[in-house]
């Protein structure tokens, strides 16, 4: 295993799930994408459908050397880079393998613009998880919650957020995100997460490309 960086592991809430992972540290810079995904090891993707690297402000060139770095990788997963929205708007979209990489739009919250969570460049989201605590206890973001989540799904968009405890009764609480994180309890064993509602339609992110 390599040593480079922690590793989170995510799995979705279909049956049978399907498992990712995601370089744990602070965002990645651009100057170092290269690097980083150098160190990533089979074994380190193991059964995962795609490998999440949160990418971190970009200045002056960063883009073209982020650009190369994910085209030119040699990793067996789809690669998802998690960004902020003023991230998205400086990459250089056009230039990158959608064959092999795709956008996570990160830290989505209640002042999230829904044209942001439109974007057509975009193939997956990702909920602030302090914006979910939050919902939890109020009843307005509750709501807030529910619609965006609700939006992003029939956009056909893949959805990541926290896992809630099985004990909240809020209304935050039936927000179903496709992928959750698997508890760093369970990280050593073969993780099955609850399984999906009923009401909630499978949108598993299969390799090699997200559902779309």
């Amino acid at each position: 295993m390599t040593a480079y960086p922690p590793l989170r592991r995510w799995s979705s809430l279909a049956s049978p799930p399907i498992h990712a992972v995601e370089i744990a540290s602070a965002p990645c810079a651009p100057r170092a994408l290269a690097g980083v995904l150098a160190s990533i090891t089979a074994e380190d993707l193991a059964d995962s459908a795609f490998l999440v690297i949160r990418l971190g402000p970009i200045e002056g060139d960063d883009i073209q050397r982020a650009v190369e770095a994910v085209n030119q990788a040699r990793v067996a997963a789809r690669i998802c880079l998690a960004v902020d929205r003023a991230t998205l708007r400086q990459l250089d979209v056009e230039s990158l393998d959608a064959e092999r990489v795709g956008l996570m739009l990160d830290d989505v919250d209640a002042g999230t613009p829904l044209c942001d969570l439109a974007s057509d460049i975009i193939e997956a989201v990702r909920f602030r998880a302090e914006f979910v605590a939050l919902a939890s206890r109020d009843l307005r973001l509750g709501c807030a919650l529910d619609a965006m989540l609700g939006f992003a799904k029939d956009l056909g968009l893949c959805t990541l957020g926290p896992a809630m405890a099985s004990n909240d009764a809020s209304f935050a609480a039936r927000a179903e995100f496709d992928y959750v994180p698997v508890p760093l309890a369970v990280e050593s064993v073969s993780p099955e997460p609850p399984q999906r509602s009923a009401r909630a339609e499978g949108r598993a992110l299969p390799a090699p490309q997200l559902s779309r």
